[in-house]
């Protein structure tokens, strides 16, 4: 995911004082739901051969990765932003 993120900032520019990562289709403002869903994530996940997924799930694997490579819990949870490590224990 790095490689890619780093990709799509050599091959395109960020935009306005938000930096945004990926704006809208002019290049001109932020992206709203109907363009996201149907022109970015619909065609990803079915290219993917993926037919639901919650983004709210590469949380869960980001933090799961992180813990299984060692990482103390105290700084997941901190780089997650929970209120607690025992939230993030759960």
């Amino acid at each position: 995911m790095a490689l890619a993120l780093r990709r799509h900032l050599r091959d395109h520019v960020t935009w306005g004082d938000a930096e945004l990562l990926f704006p809208n289709v002019t290049g001109t403002g932020l992206l709203y739901p109907f363009y996201w869903y149907g022109r970015v994530r619909r065609p990803a996940l079915a290219a993917a051969g993926v037919d639901y997924f919650k983004p709210h799930s590469l949380r869960h694997f980001y933090a799961a990765s992180l813990l299984s490579q060692g990482v103390a819990v105290p700084e997941v949870s901190a780089w997650l932003g929970h209120s607690s490590v025992s939230f993030t224990e759960r």
